[in-house]
């Protein structure tokens, strides 16, 4: 019996045993089973006690009859050995089958995972932290790339709507500059039109008739002495 739980725990802990495969691949017969559980038993002698094991049954497994009773206690030969030792390694065949299906699938679902994540890390630069992206299914990674690619795009168009708020705030404030800057040339000169219609051309005005009086006296002057001149000349 604990060669049979033996020969369980190595279907269980099963890790690519080429021989073990075999053996359970294929259809087990009562002989079979006796043959293999013999070999177990044969292995066991060789190599000693392993770890666990218990030292007062292989001390005694020695002589001939610690083996013959070893054999009868150890193994099993009612009618539905084979039946059970064919049950007990479909049970180990289908664990270890459903075992790595599950393994490719979740090593099937890892590789979906990061070639979306790539997808989206060239394409739309959104990415998510791999040891975040692990916890979620390959749907949720999905919906929060893309959840993740729609806020994206907000953002940027709300940076674009801010822009261009800003854009025509900057235009009416500097419309308005300009407005008042030329209201103010225009004030200026024309101030400076007045200023110059009342005040500097009088003034020029009056420089130049100062100046045609002096000029005029000067002649006037000049006349007077070349008139008293003539007539000391003449008479």
């Amino acid at each position: 019996k604990k060669v049979v739980m033996k020969v369980r725990d190595s279907t269980i802990t099963y890790n690519g045993d080429p021989k073990i495969s075999a053996f359970f691949s294929q259809t087990v017969s009562p002989n079979q089973a006796l043959q293999h559980v013999d070999e177990v038993e044969r292995s066991v002698q060789q190599k000693g006690p392993a770890n666990g094991t218990n030292l007062f049954t292989t001390k005694f497994r020695d002589s001939s009859f610690t083996d013959t009773f070893n054999n009868i206690m150890y193994r099993d030969t009612s009618l539905f050995a084979a039946s059970r030792q064919g049950a007990l390694a479909e049970q180990a065949l289908a664990y270890h089958t459903k075992k790595t299906v599950t393994q490719i699938e979740r090593l099937e679902e890892n590789l979906r995972k990061q070639q979306i994540l790539q997808v989206f890390r060239d394409t739309f630069s959104v990415q998510i932290a791999d040891s975040n992206a692990k916890t979620y299914s390959e749907s949720e990674l999905f919906i929060r790339l893309r959840r993740k690619h729609f806020l994206q795009i907000e953002l940027k168009a709300v940076v674009i709507i801010q822009k261009f708020f800003r854009m025509s705030i900057k235009k009416k404030w500097w419309t308005s500059i300009r407005d008042t800057r030329n209201g103010a040339a225009s004030k200026i000169q024309k101030n400076y039109r007045s200023y110059r219609r009342w005040n500097i051309i009088p003034k020029i005005m009056r420089i130049r008739k100062e100046n045609a009086a002096l000029v005029c006296q000067k002649l006037l002057q000049g006349y007077r002495i070349w008139k008293g001149w003539y007539m000391s000349i003449h008479q």
